[in-house]
């Protein structure tokens, strides 16, 4: 079979896609780490699956790590300390895409899937120029488009994950407080569950590619889960707990937060999802709808 070479595949993005190929069983996955020798590289090699040594600092690296594949699945961490805080505006991450770009491209890979952000700069017409990780996102994208590389983007939202994978619920007398930046209880959030949409929106493109009638190269691809606000959000989390909701990053009291029991957050949040997913709709993109690759809608 034909190997799809995935970064950050035992991080967030990269597991979910590694996952859902290994589900098709069309292609051979091949999981890029930066050391072999973390608990999470070695559970992968545990389960039989291919995984090499990558540095996205170094193209040579990036270049052994690719060869022989025909599609490389790339995604970029902002949030990297060597990224940022390293550096205020995270500039290394879009050094880190170029590298793997410019590798894909002297591999001569056949199909490179990118995993993006909006340009908000951009989209804002300057209203907010410091979103660094996602304008990032958006050079690295330009950088791809101008490297003659045949691609296509999977476009992400908020990942709601991110509330139990980054402690971010904060434990009160009364429940959970989940807060939340630059957002009111009323504004309208797009959310990508990555662990059940990402992966087959990633297989979707690798099924269809080569379908020119598809119109696949080159084109963006939302992949959306559910939108809501983040009330709603948290109302159907709250079938399983108390929470409440706060728009603002931290608590101004500066007392230290009570974490809950993570694989207990992660049930409440997990239920929540469907919960809202179920009574707002599934929005994804119609390309992935469609998909031989039969992903379903999250309910």
């Amino acid at each position: 079979m034909p190997i799809i070479t995935i970064f950050g595949a035992t991080g967030n993005q990269g597991s979910a896609v590694l996952q859902a190929v290994l589900a098709s069983g069309t292609y051979t996955p091949r999981a890029v780490s930066r050391s072999l020798d973390t608990p999470a590289s070695k559970a992968l090699i545990a389960k039989g699956i291919e995984v090499v040594v990558g540095n996205l600092w170094d193209k040579e690296s990036v270049k052994k790590a690719i060869r022989g594949s025909d599609v490389v699945f790339g995604t970029t961490n902002f949030w990297d300390p060597e990224v940022f805080p390293a550096d205020p505006q995270g500039k290394g991450e879009i050094t880190q895409g170029k590298n793997l770009v410019d590798a894909a491209k002297e591999e001569g890979v056949k199909f490179f899937i990118h995993s993006s952000l909006p340009n908000v700069s951009e989209d804002s017409k300057g209203q907010f120029t410091h979103v660094y990780h996602c304008d990032n996102k958006a050079a690295i994208e330009n950088h791809l488009k101008a490297s003659g590389v045949p691609f296509a983007v999977l476009l992400t939202g908020y990942f709601p994950e991110n509330l139990y994978n980054y402690g971010l619920m904060e434990k009160t007398d009364t429940g959970f407080r989940i807060p939340i930046p630059k957002y009111g209880p009323n504004d309208n959030q797009e959310f990508t569950w990555v662990g059940h949409d990402l992966g087959q929106a990633a297989v979707a493109l690798l099924s269809n590619y080569h379908d020119s009638k598809k119109s696949i190269l080159g084109k963006r691809f939302p992949v959306v889960s559910f939108k809501a606000t983040h009330t709603e959000l948290a109302d159907a989390i709250a079938k399983g707990e108390c929470f409440q909701l706060r728009s603002s990053f931290r608590a101004r009291s500066g007392a230290p937060r009570e974490k809950a029991d993570p694989a207990k957050i992660e049930a409440y949040v997990c239920q929540g999802i469907r919960s809202v997913s179920g009574v707002f709709g599934s929005h994804h993109s119609a390309f992935v709808t469609m998909s031989s690759a039969k992903p379903g809608p999250a309910t």
